[in-house]
């Protein structure tokens, strides 16, 4: 205990220190207060929802429900061709300068993108329902598919719109629409729930529909009135200054050509990263049981409840670290990534350990026949303490233009994760899921946290 006391006040002392003496830091932990409150809120709504879901479904649909969302998840992110991280790269630095003009065209040819690729996957799934192809479980859920092919451009506009207001560092628009849609999809839940007194796999994917709709259509309307502002200010300045308010763009043909070829870059990034996030989920439905899934998924969920804290951090570090980045900063660089991979230990800590300690009594919440999962669970924990305690490399290396190193580092890992899920998972189902996982999401952070000291010279610590 003298041990784990003096590690906190040693981390503690560093961080105040850190964050008191940089102007960065300062910014990312005010910033991040908003994110975090809202991540915790947001995560236990989602915690909350998963438990209705595993009280009113069976295990085995419960299982199917959380591999539609897992395969939705994936499709969305393939759909999206790779915007997200150019998208904040993009509009952090026009932002930085004051483009108004370069904003808007981000903001359409990411929203283009974004359609068009969701319309490419809407159709194949189509066909797949047209043709009854065997691509789930089960012939008696094959009309789940059309709530997906309805679903995919929905999530994928309104990430492009959370993804462009990250950029602007518009964190209170950040932070709410990143996670609105949980506690609509409660309330809507609750409501079918009081009338109808049960729920059907059918009603909770329409249900998901329609919230995401109403999600999107709010943060358009939002992004309008954030981009009417901006233009209001870049027309006041134009009228007291003879010089330009923004600096001058890039043709428009020069520009998409620039933007396109770095989004495509992070396309196979956003796939690789998707599929270290929802392959373990996706992939137990083919080798094991829709039982496995719901095991697995219930815990994965617990576990990434910890996760919120480097979500809300990552939420204001990639601007940050583009920014610095484009200004060849490595030293500021470094101050930044110290300061907030000590901050996330901190916070975390006493999470994990809690959860890891009680996991049985958690899982008791989703049910009785949840229990078994504790082990998986625990494993589960371990692999979010190693993405917390190794901090924010991944981004760190996208933003800093080192994209290709990321994307080795994932090539990697997904190859770890999808050969021991087929040696583990028809053996072991939800427990090989686990150990994949694990061994996936620590190689993959400890290749990283080498890729930042060899081509930036920065430690953790």
């Amino acid at each position: 205990m003298s041990a784990i006391k003096a590690l906190i006040t040693r981390l503690s002392q560093g961080l105040r220190a850190s964050v008191y003496n940089n102007a960065d830091n300062k910014e990312v932990l005010a910033s991040a207060g908003l994110i975090f409150v809202a991540k915790v809120l947001f995560a236990f709504i989602g915690f909350v929802v998963s438990i209705v879901i595993t009280r009113y479904l069976t295990v085995a649909e419960a299982g199917y429900y959380f591999f539609m969302l897992g395969a939705l998840a994936m499709l969305s992110t393939l759909s999206r061709v790779g915007l997200d991280n150019a998208i904040v790269r993009f509009t952090a630095v026009a932002n930085d300068r004051g483009d108004y003009l370069q904003l808007k065209r981000i903001l359409s040819l990411s929203i283009s993108l974004a359609l068009g690729g969701a319309a490419i996957i809407s159709f194949v799934l189509w066909l797949a329902y047209l043709f009854e192809f065997p691509i789930f479980f089960t012939s008696l859920h094959r009309d789940s598919l059309l709530w997906m092919l309805c679903i995919i451009p929905v999530t994928s506009v309104t990430v492009v719109l959370v993804q462009s207001f990250q950029g602007l560092k518009r964190m209170g628009y950040y932070a709410g629409f990143n996670g609105l849609i949980r506690p609509l999809n409660l309330l809507a839940l609750a409501l079918i729930l009081l009338f109808t007194g049960g729920l059907s796999i059918a009603q909770a994917l329409w249900i998901y529909f329609a919230v995401a709709l109403g999600v999107l259509v709010l943060a358009y309307v939002c992004w309008q009135r954030v981009l009417a502002g901006m233009s209001t200010l870049v027309t006041k300045r134009e009228s007291v200054s003879a010089e330009p308010a923004a600096v001058a763009a890039l043709p428009l043909s020069g520009f998409k050509g620039e933007f396109y070829s770095y989004s495509f870059s992070l396309w196979g990034i956003a796939c690789l990263a998707i599929v270290m996030g929802q392959g373990a989920q996706v992939l137990l439905g083919f080798l094991s049981s829709v039982e496995q899934v719901a095991y697995f998924s219930v815990a994965n969920r617990i576990a990434l409840l910890v996760s919120f804290v480097l979500l809300a951090i990552n939420g204001i570090l990639s601007p940050k670290f583009a920014e610095i980045s484009a200004q060849n900063d490595v030293l500021r660089l470094q101050q930044l990534y110290r300061a907030s991979t000590r901050l996330m230990i901190l916070l975390t800590s006493p999470f994990l350990l809690l959860i890891f300690i009680f996991s049985p009594e958690i899982l008791l919440l989703f049910g009785s026949d949840y229990q078994q999962a504790a082990t998986v669970l625990r494993i589960l924990i371990a692999a979010q303490f190693v993405k917390v305690a190794v901090g924010s490399v991944g981004q760190l290396l996208i933003m800093a233009n080192l994209q290709r190193s990321q994307r080795n580092n994932l090539i990697m890992s997904v190859v770890i994760l999808i050969s021991l899920s087929l040696y583990l998972m028809p053996m072991y189902g939800a427990l090989g899921a686990a150990i994949a996982c694990f061994v996936a999401i620590t190689c993959n952070n400890v290749m990283g946290l080498f890729q930042v000291y060899k081509k930036l010279n920065i430690r953790v610590f």
